[in-house]
């Protein structure tokens, strides 16, 4: 398992570094710099790398490995409105499963903002990307799944790649902040294309794989759910783990989860490492609805310099017959 994860990592570094060294300007691939040889495109067209709009949808291929499950799944994610914020300022209103985020696009600066409030960020928002940047831009911004660590946002490439019919524009991404590593790429009126998340010399890893968009009512690929073996229809739907709540949370939050028929079932909690930190079920049960709580005040033997849990990601993965899924939760301190 763990030279598998590690042959993906390999793999994804690779594009990166090979984006990097041969990907041409932006400017260079639409053939329009100015005398001072600064990019002049047109504003419009950096933009639709990520077209925001109430009714659009993408649907994604995931693949999630948390040593020693594999699991693949559909994602989808679409924006359901718009709403001003406590800053005072228009977001589109997104959700992906459970979870929601406000964003917006900058014409001016050309950055994708989201809403956040956190006392490191005094405008209550951070930069998702860049859509103005160049090769070699780096930008100091911020994660929430590590809030108290510097994060550097990579432009590591600008290329063009061909997809559902017209050769388009994209732009490379990587954020880093130690020892995570994520990957995105942007394509021209499609938005967020691929994504991969990993933790270097771990068996932690999550991938998306852009399947199908609906942009501005235009269908591009398979935007259909069904058919397809993702999280939800593994086995049969009685059976479900549901998003914890709340999240990010401190120091407890409650899981919900569904068994469909009587099954040994086991909950457990892991790190970022992918180390077992506690188990919170490990019996068998009678078909129904469960809720537990996970308090980190309740767990010794933390992982942090100082005792306790540190802020960051978190795995929860419920086993209840055939029926295995994973779902993410942030501590915030």
């Amino acid at each position: 398992m763990k030279k598998w994860v590690v042959l993906i990592i390999a793999c994804l570094f690779t594009n990166i570094l090979s984006q990097t060294n041969i990907s041409p300007q932006f400017s260079e691939l639409k053939g329009m710099e100015d005398q001072q040889g600064k990019s002049n495109v047109v504003t419009s067209e950096i933009v639709n790398l990520y077209p925001l709009a109430i009714g659009n949808r993408w649907v994604y291929l995931t693949v999630s490995v948390v040593n020693p499950n594999i699991i693949y799944g559909v994602a989808l994610n679409e924006v359901i409105g718009d709403s001003i914020a406590a800053n005072g300022k228009l977001y589109y209103h997104l959700k992906d499963k459970d979870d929601h985020s406000l964003e917006r696009v900058d014409t001016v600066d050309g950055k994708v903002y989201r809403f956040y409030e956190h006392p490191n960020l005094p405008e209550s928002e951070y930069v998702i990307i860049d859509l103005f940047s160049e090769v070699g831009d780096t930008l100091v911004t911020f994660n929430p799944g590590s809030p108290g660590m510097t994060s550097y946002l990579i432009t590591t490439g600008i290329d063009s790649f061909y997809k559902w019919g017209s050769t388009r524009l994209r732009k490379n991404f990587t954020q880093n902040t130690y020892p995570v590593i994520s990957h995105f790429v942007y394509g021209e009126d499609l938005g967020m294309d691929h994504y991969t998340w990993a933790m270097i010399g771990y068996s932690v890893y999550y991938e998306r794989t852009l399947k199908g968009c609906i942009i501005n009512g235009i269908v591009y690929g398979d935007t259909t759910l069904t058919g397809i073996d993702d999280e939800e229809n593994l086995i049969a739907s009685d059976f479900k783990l549901e998003q914890n709540y709340p999240n990010p949370f401190n120091p407890s939050t409650s899981i919900q989860y569904a068994i469909g028929s009587r099954q040994f079932v086991t909950l457990k909690v892991y790190d970022i490492l992918g180390n077992e930190i506690a188990t919170l079920v490990n019996e068998e049960k009678s078909a129904g609805e469960y809720e537990v709580e996970f308090s980190i005040a309740n767990i010794s033997g933390g992982i942090s310099a100082k005792g306790g849990y540190a802020s960051g990601v978190y795995f929860y993965q419920l086993k209840a017959g055939d029926f295995i899924q994973t779902k993410k939760m942030i501590l915030m301190k």
